[in-house]
């Protein structure tokens, strides 16, 4: 069975159901191949992420330069994935050619662009007699007149080319400009998106202080009632608090966050020492007792 070309008929194609386009996916070439024709062909659509092949999009502009699918209206579609050639036999005018690979999850994996600056030409002259050894038996008239529509084919052909080439040069700096200038506002976005990473970290970390200074604070609490209503002396409740601080130290590990904690609980604990660095209770009062009889 013969690949199809078929006109693009399909009317109901929303925009936004179709991916981000992939652009020089595929290598794509084009030139004038007559009057009023555009001859084209592609390299074959090698796969994406493992997106099925649907059809190729044949895409012509006469205004856009970087024309897409469905942006732009296809000319033609082809269904075979092997089917890489195509011919505009309805060029009017110069235009902006790409082929654009359609897949089933309507992903658009397209060509670069081939400018045409088409040209008004005719068919190349040929001899109308020939003799028996295959010589041109045509008038010399004649034969000058074919050799001068010769050489002025080939001058159009000559600038035509040039036109191209200088309009793929445009295009390419074209390019080049729209991605300098995305550069540069990426560059200039980065710094406000730096802030508010920042920003954010910082609010994440709070959060995180908040919620282990509530934890912290429950186990201070719980640790000095029961030591304020063990039987232990105000000696042995500091020897109890170094101890329990020394832990901590060996725990912290020089870790930023678990410094932080333990140097919130020293806070509290160093307090309780200087708390209880009075001295014992009952040895002031023996003390006291017997300064009296002295």
């Amino acid at each position: 069975m013969m690949p199809t070309a078929y006109a693009e008929t399909d009317s109901t194609n929303q925009k936004s159901d179709y991916r981000t386009p992939k652009y020089d996916s595929l290598e794509f070439k084009a030139q004038q191949s007559g009057p009023n024709k555009v001859s084209m062909n592609w390299t074959a659509y090698k796969g994406f992420n493992d997106e099925k092949f649907m059809y190729y999009k044949v895409i012509r502009s006469y205004s856009n330069p970087n024309p897409v699918y469905p942006e732009e209206t296809a000319i033609a579609v082809k269904d075979k994935i092997g089917d890489l050639r195509h011919a505009d036999e309805k060029a009017e005018r110069s235009a902006y050619y790409r082929i654009c690979a359609i897949t089933d999850v309507n992903g658009r994996h397209c060509s670069n662009v081939v400018w045409i600056e088409l040209e008004k030409m005719e068919a190349k002259p040929t001899c109308k007699n020939f003799s028996s050894t295959g010589e041109c038996e045509d008038g010399e008239n004649e034969k000058e007149q074919k050799e001068k529509e010769r050489k002025e084919w080939n001058e159009k052909q000559n600038e035509a080319k040039k036109r191209i080439a200088e309009k793929k040069v445009e295009m390419e700096t074209k390019k080049k400009e729209m991605e300098e200038k995305k550069e540069v506002k990426k560059s200039e976005k980065k710094p406000e998106q730096d802030a508010e990473r920042k920003k954010m970290m910082e609010d994440r970390q709070a959060e995180l202080y908040a919620k282990l200074y509530v934890k912290l604070d429950a186990w201070l609490e719980n640790f000095q009632s029961r030591l304020e209503e063990s039987s232990l002396t105000n000696v042995q409740k500091i020897e109890r608090i170094e101890a329990i601080q020394k832990r901590f130290y060996e725990w912290e590990s020089g870790k930023t966050v678990r410094i932080k904690m333990v140097d919130y609980l020293d806070k509290t604990l160093n307090e309780w020492k200087e708390k209880y660095s009075v001295g014992d209770d009952f040895s002031e009062i023996d003390e006291f007792l017997d300064g009296l009889l002295d």
